[in-house]
């Protein structure tokens, strides 16, 4: 099936009052959600079949990349919409850099190593990681820890999904911990990073790039942008 692949931003000349009476200013992450599905052309009761990755301007107004399925519906006349098909042909063997926002959680599991089927039973790797590290007198620096855990995470989600880390490529750029937008008992975390990869399976890598990597889908993680290396 032939996806879409879109860039929406605001106007160049768009105007303070605009910006308010949309509703643009200062959204949280509960608002972005909302305008993403409201930019998708999208209904409440409709399946979701995009991923998207909210980005700031240099004057801290949103950008969104989305890929879609379908084509995005229309949008208000405040924004600038960029879309062309996105059919990625992948090979075996190949180099790509790429830049990914994800989740960075891993499963619960009990001490017969089966996996707790409850309510929040998944935990963010780094403070997992920082815990464990706690519990057995290790001290690792906050860098290095989210360096060593990132690639120990993506190891993981690139087994299944056709990619390796390149080594040493690897770059953690952000690395934050919110309130979650709809449970005020949970977190959500989010994992910006990028490097190099290689493609080890074409066909699941090409599945993942179209269906997004990881959990927190619907609250702008998961999706990963590729391009070859010149």
């Amino acid at each position: 099936m032939s996806h879409h692949i879109s860039r929406v931003s605001l106007r160049p000349d768009v105007t303070l009052a605009e910006l308010r009476r949309h509703r643009i200013l200062r959204l949280d992450a509960y608002g972005l959600h909302q305008l993403v599905w409201k930019l998708a052309g999208r209904h409440d009761d409709q399946k979701r079949d995009f991923i998207y990755r909210a980005d700031n301007d240099p004057d801290g107004l949103p950008i969104f990349t989305i890929v879609s399925e379908q084509p995005l519906g229309s949008v208000d006349d405040v924004w600038n919409v960029e879309t062309k098909r996105y059919n990625p042909v992948i090979r075996d063997g190949e180099n790509l850099a790429f830049s990914l926002r994800c989740n960075p959680v891993k499963a619960v599991y009990d001490a017969d190593n089966i996996k707790l089927k409850r309510r929040g039973n998944r935990v963010d790797i780094m403070g997992s990681a920082r815990r464990s590290d706690m519990a057995n007198g290790i001290r690792r620096p906050r860098h290095v820890l989210h360096l060593e855990e990132s690639r120990l995470w993506l190891d993981r989600r690139g087994g299944q999904n056709g990619f390796a880390i390149v080594a040493d490529s690897l770059v953690v750029d952000n690395y934050s911990v919110d309130d979650h937008p709809k449970d005020e008992k949970k977190t959500l975390s989010m994992l910006d990073v990028s490097g190099v990869l290689q493609v080890r399976d074409g066909n699941a890598f090409t599945s993942m790039l179209l269906s997004g990597l990881g959990h927190a889908r619907a609250w702008g993680c998961g999706l990963m942008l590729v391009r070859r290396q010149r």
